[in-house]
């Protein structure tokens, strides 16, 4: 209509203001982020100072750190050995004939049969055993094989009856088998392999000047070091080496090595160390 008042003219969008508009809000979704931390060398090297200064003293929190560190070691010592060590021709060497097999099944022993067998190992905490023709594991300590004086000195120390790891593992090493043992902390591992280690070694002649060890127990703590120390001396009268006691030597971290050298040198023939004084010396 003339005169009459119209619908107010729209004002247009801009569609360049609505884009910048819905741009600057923050857009919802996943992001992901990629880059690489940089690493504190200041916190590196106090750490590496750590390592250095108490290397065997660590405690270790999961097996898997054990075998890193005696992977790391044995790996150390390998590279060395290319260069210090001399080639060997073992061809052009004549060794002593030695005993590996000190075993001898019992008759109570040999009378089990491969069901009777299978339900003594449930028994023994389900011992899970893997290998072709593996001894049956013993129920006694005079099966074992060992001698009156450290049978004595098993019952002095109140070791009533061999532990599942031992049942099983002392009949094969004292057969001169390799063999990986795997049990929990405070199940007998440590007498597991001494006891066989102990007969192999008053079968050996007597050192002489210069010669040993004969046995070398490496473990991964400078604590589990001294307390395989302990258990050793322990049996040490049982062990006549010709006209002396067999002796044992701890070598690990934290004490002077001037002092376990010189201890060395006088002759020993049972060394406990740790990765890292072994390749020291």
């Amino acid at each position: 209509m003339k005169g009459g008042k119209g619908p107010p003219p729209k004002t247009p969008v801009k569609e360049t203001d609505a884009n910048s508009k819905r741009d600057s809000e923050p857009k919802k979704g996943v992001v992901i982020m990629m880059g690489v931390a940089k690493k504190n060398n200041q916190d590196s090297k106090k750490k590496g100072e750590l390592i250095e200064q108490n290397q065997d003293g660590l405690e270790y929190s999961s097996e898997e750190e054990v075998a890193e560190d005696l992977e790391d070691a044995f790996g150390k010592l390998k590279q060395k050995g290319k260069k210090d060590l001399m080639i060997v021709n073992h061809n052009n060497i004549e060794y002593m004939p030695f005993q590996k097999d000190f075993y001898i099944e019992v008759s109570d022993i040999a009378k089990m049969t491969s069901s009777e067998v299978e339900l003594y190992r449930e028994e023994l905490e389900g011992i899970k055993v893997k290998g072709k023709n593996c001894p049956k594991p013993i129920k006694t300590w005079p099966q074992c094989g060992v001698s009156k004086k450290i049978l004595d000195i098993l019952k002095k120390n109140n070791y009533e009856k061999p532990s599942p790891i031992q049942s099983q593992a002392i009949p094969v090493i004292m057969s001169g088998r390799d063999m990986i043992g795997i049990a929990k902390t405070g199940s007998g591992k440590t007498l597991a392999f001494l006891l066989p280690l102990f007969r192999h070694l008053v079968a050996q002649p007597e050192l002489e000047e210069g010669d040993g060890p004969i046995a070398i127990i490496m473990t991964p703590t400078r604590e589990l070091c001294m307390q395989i120390g302990q258990e050793v001396k322990k049996f040490s009268k049982g062990l006549p080496m010709g006209s002396r006691k067999a002796k044992c030597v701890c070598v690990y971290g934290g004490t002077g090595i001037s002092e376990q050298i010189a201890e060395l040198k006088r002759g020993a023939e049972i060394i406990v160390c740790t990765p890292g004084k072994f390749q020291q010396l």
